[in-house]
């Protein structure tokens, strides 16, 4: 049986997360122990420094809750603690999973990483300056401990959001096939760039943009301009190499931390440790990724507007009128999927918990996932959507003949 207790993990940076190296963690609480297994800040003779140039400039469009993802850059069970709520990112990525309030709102984000250097406790030193106290605590299970930060990853991101809404608040039609379906979403270039300048220009009369930065290291970026926010992010180039660490191993070492290397305690120890947290097999991984992802996305308005729009956006103004049938039998569905969504997060929240602690099995968590897809299944949405479809192209036509006078 393989357990998440002997498996290497990288985190970003969390709230209430691990800071520096010999930082101490326990995976089946997902939180810090709160102490260091070191007696001082590591650095000199008690690291080694390798240099990387790991570089990423690309923009996102925001469709799902899985796009929002691609920036945290976590994996396994990690990625599956996060959806669930259970850790909480913070710094240039941290991962927002607020509900959209407009269904006529696009989220688009400009993700720009540098890694820099490693930093890594030497496998013999360190052990030099071990906390003699702390790894007593931990080998009597005075500190229930499962990893300690092995590894530090230097350099610096940044994050840009760019919210996009049609300025006509009773407009529900669809931005993405009007202006945003032009990019090429990916590697930022200059035509990309060219694309996005649009919503600067005097062109623009139809949306409003709302630009948010956030960055490690942090600079501040104040701007509602899209030219402007480019400028910036290419800035932290030079910004970082303002932030120097461990200076008494090389004074080229640049780059603040953005991600943590952690690795089972026990390969510094000479103990093992009680174990609990199994891995979940890939299926399963995926299938409750999947599953919490979902639950995720039904919980934005206009979830259900967007795909009938997706289907007709010729029924915008019928759906924009809030007295229409068609928009109350949308509004209460989606109410509905929000609310039976909400149910099934709660449940497998606790599952995966319990899960955890060993106090739940594997059976539990594949009861819920199948339970869901009986409940919230894709197929019978879908055919939903393609009667709310049939429904409004129906009273367009009606309208078409009533008003116009239409043979048919």
């Amino acid at each position: 049986m393989s357990y998440v207790e002997d498996e290497k993990l990288i985190l970003p940076i969390l709230v209430d997360g691990v800071t520096r190296l010999g930082d101490l963690w326990n995976c089946v609480t997902s939180k810090t122990v709160g102490e260091n297994l070191f007696e001082d800040y590591l650095d000199g003779e008690y690291v080694n420094a390798s240099p990387i140039d790991s570089f990423e400039y690309q923009i996102i469009h925001n469709k799902s809750s899985s796009d929002k993802m691609k920036t945290v850059k976590v994996e396994g069970e990690v990625s599956l603690e996060l959806l669930a709520g259970l850790i909480k990112v913070k710094g240039a990525v941290k991962y927002n999973n607020s509900r959209n309030q407009f269904s006529s709102r696009e989220e688009l984000t400009c993700y720009y990483s540098r890694s820099t250097f490693t930093i890594d406790a030497h496998p013999t030193n360190a052990k030099m300056v071990l906390n003699r106290m702390i790894v007593e605590k931990i080998k009597n299970k005075e500190l229930k401990v499962t990893h300690f930060v092995r590894g530090v990853i230097l350099g610096a991101e940044v994050k840009a959001d760019i919210l996009v809404t049609k300025k006509d608040k009773c407009d529900i039609s669809d931005i993405e096939g009007e202006v945003l379906g032009t990019i090429v979403y990916g590697p930022i270039n200059a035509k990309v760039k060219a694309d996005l300048s649009y919503f600067d220009s005097e062109k623009n009369e139809n949306y409003d943009k709302e630009i948010n930065v956030n960055s490690v290291p942090t600079m501040k970026v104040e701007t509602n301009s899209v030219e402007e926010m480019f400028r910036k992010i290419e800035e932290i180039d030079t910004i970082v190499k303002e932030h120097k660490h461990f200076q008494k191993k090389g004074e080229n070492i640049i780059g603040v931390p953005i991600r943590f290397v952690l690795v089972p305690i026990k390969q510094f120890l000479d103990f093992d440790i009680q174990k609990s947290y199994l891995k979940l097999s890939k299926k399963i991984l995926k299938d409750f990724n999947e599953m919490l992802i979902f639950i995720q996305d039904i919980q934005n308005y206009g979830y259900i507007v967007r795909k009938v729009l997706k289907s007709n956006v010729s029924l915008a103004l019928i759906i924009s009128d809030p007295r229409s049938k068609l928009t109350q039998s949308i509004n209460e569905y989606e109410k509905k999927l929000r609310d039976d969504g909400c149910e099934f997060f709660e449940e497998s929240l606790k599952a995966l918990k319990s899960y955890k602690n060993s106090q739940g099995d594997v059976e539990c968590l594949i009861d819920i996932r199948n339970r869901f897809d009986k409940k919230l299944n894709l197929h019978d949405i879908d055919y939903k959507i393609q009667g709310f479809v049939n429904e409004g192209e129906g009273k367009t036509l009606y309208f078409a003949i009533k008003f116009f006078n239409i043979d048919i």
